[in-house]
């Protein structure tokens, strides 16, 4: 390990919360005294312990130097504090960080076995929650031989009181690894999913050309012999379970490679000639050989086009220019280029830092290649099975409307009517707020014919299968026009504000403040348990959700009366919908 990436380590495991290890009898005095000063604030900072986040914090480079300077003239102290720390861990946890053998993860194998520990500590795992594999894979695409690829994984477990059954593959964007996604998850498996990260050629521990794009077909064939083992880890251990199923979720350019995966194999274009696997000590293992077709595919901000703007026009031009366009540049990763939260500027930073990110000018213009020759074969075999597209408008780096232009494509192609969204039992389609202001801007646009249908995801639908839609105050600019919303009104864990009479705060629509005026139109509410609107603020009770919209079939008020600034709420307390 060099010396930036041991400095950066130590101050990973520096900032998690070790004081607890500080009185292990299995520490050395050096160790626990070592464990006793890295009292961490475990807020996921590096060089903050006890002092404020610097500024300088959020550029790689800078952060890289620091690692270096924190590790001295001599390795000896950073490499006992590391045996130290992994050595207490694995003896609380009574079990090894990983069965997987180090010499068998394609590139830096000892870094992967630290960060993993920091990732068990702060998600509150043990090592047997997370499996580590490598995949040894070939085969063609489209009737072409692709580069043999060793493949780095890792699945997360579900509880087994939790386990739902299904099995959630993860392709990562350009510039982001497996790692990337701890946060998302963090939430899929408190709901019961298995998760499967990867790391594509691009980044982290897999082989290939860090920071460049491969072919899209060999992205593809990665693609396709992740989730074929994912398939046959399902097959094997939740078969018999209701609901088990197999999900392919695609981020930015990770999307672009799964949607090329799914499109190619349904059309039966992929074909795995190899395909191996190494979990543990008894070495590679044969698996299943073909990714299953009509997987279900969800996209996250697919890098399809690229999307305006000064820097994205340089970096296309500089994809062309020989010789410049193979330069491997340091990242600061893509955090800066999507985003202006400092928070999240900073984590990105820290993230590639430790994952070695990198990036090659030519990396851009070869993803748009092979966008251009996925939509290309598209044309002529359009993918089977559920599409769910998820891309925020204004997005500075994938291009929002090449999204749009897939979906209607997808539906025009298949003859579909219109959007229909399922929701599992107990979620809700909610838009958060904080003391930053509104975190993202909600828009459905149905047509009067073919609105957007939000419904339960249940077999058998009835009232309160899920909670509804619910926006937090202070709200940004929605819109919502030509939806319906149906058997919504499940329990919303909530304590709302109105002056009628409610024997319940659930709701179809939950509106959580002042809204900025009518955003809801043209729309209708029916089938639902609780209320159709509730308003929850004070005064401005002429903000009425009814005059254009419909509500039906529920068992509390179509529209609940706000509090009113100027008075108490009156006794008996106004009527359902009464202004």
């Amino acid at each position: 390990i060099d010396r930036g990436t041991l400095g950066a380590l130590c101050a990973e495991l520096k900032d998690l919360n070790l004081a607890g290890l500080a009185g292990d009898p299995k520490l050395s005095p050096g160790e626990r005294a070592a464990a006793a000063q890295a009292h961490g604030n475990a807020n996921g900072v590096l060089f903050d312990e006890g002092k404020p986040t610097p500024g300088w914090a959020r550029n790689v480079v800078v952060q890289y130097g620091k690692a270096q300077a924190e590790v001295g003239r001599s390795r000896e102290d950073e490499e006992a504090f590391i045996r130290g720390v992994l050595g207490a861990l694995e003896a609380r946890w009574g079990q090894p960080v990983t069965r997987l053998p180090l010499s068998a993860v394609p590139k830096r194998g000892l870094e992967m076995a630290v960060r993993k520990a920091s990732l068990l500590t702060r998600l509150g795992l043990t090592p047997d929650r997370i499996e580590d594999f490598t995949l040894s894979a070939a085969g063609t695409v489209r009737g072409q031989a692709t580069r043999d690829q060793r493949i780095f994984g890792q699945r997360y477990k579900a509880a087994p009181e939790q386990a739902t059954g299904k099995v959630v593959v993860l392709s990562p964007g350009f510039q982001e690894t497996g790692r990337s996604f701890e946060l998302q998850v963090g939430e899929m498996l408190a709901r019961g999913y298995d998760v499967v990260t990867f790391d594509h050629p691009w980044a982290g521990h897999s082989d290939g050309a860090e920071g460049t794009f491969d072919s899209v077909e060999g992205l593809a064939r990665n693609v396709a012999a992740v989730t074929a083992w994912a398939e046959g880890v399902r097959a094997a251990e939740y078969a018999d379970k209701p609901g088990s199923e197999l999900i392919l979720f695609g981020n930015s350019m990770g999307g672009l490679a799964a949607l090329a995966a799914k499109a190619m194999n349904d059309a039966g274009a992929v074909e795995l000639t190899r395909l191996e696997a190494t979990t543990d000590e008894g070495g590679a293992k044969a698996v299943r050989a073909s990714m299953p077709k009509g997987v279900k595919l969800f996209l996250q901000a697919p890098f399809l086009d690229l999307a305006g703007g000064v820097l994205n026009k340089a970096l296309g031009l500089m994809g062309g220019v020989p010789v410049m366009n193979r330069l491997k540049l340091p990242s600061n990763g893509v955090a800066p280029k999507i985003t202006s939260d400092r928070d999240a500027q900073l984590h990105n930073a820290q993230e590639a830092l430790l994952e070695h990110l990198s990036a090659r000018p030519e990396a851009m213009r070869k993803g748009l290649d092979g966008s251009k020759r996925l939509q290309a074969f598209m044309d002529a075999h359009v993918p089977t099975g559920d599409v769910a597209i998820y891309h925020q408008r204004g997005d500075t780096l994938a291009k929002h409307e090449a999204s749009q232009a897939l979906a209607d494509f997808l539906r025009a192609r298949r003859g579909e009517a219109g959007v229909e969204l399922r929701f599992s039992p107990g979620t809700s389609l909610r838009t958060v707020s904080d003391a930053d202001g509104p975190r993202g801007r909600l828009e459905i646009q149905g047509t009067p014919t073919e609105p957007v249908v939000l419904t339960s995801a249940s077999s058998t639908r009835s009232r309160g299968d899920w909670v509804g839609l619910y926006f937090e105050s202070p709200m940004a600019d929605h819109q919502v026009t030509n939806a319906l919303v149906e058997y919504a009104g499940g329990w919303c864990s909530c304590s709302l504000a109105s002056c009628s009479p409610l024997d319940t705060y659930d709701a179809a629509v939950i509106l959580d403040g002042e809204p900025q005026g009518i955003f809801i139109t043209n729309s209708t509410v029916r089938e639902s348990a609780g209320h159709g609107f509730l308003r929850s603020w004070n005064d401005h009770a002429d903000l009425d959700f009814l005059a254009n919209n419909t509500v039906e079939g529920v068992t509390g008020c179509a529209q609940t009366q706000p509090v009113r600034s100027t008075e108490v709420c009156p006794d008996p307390a106004y009527a359902c919908n009464q202004n």
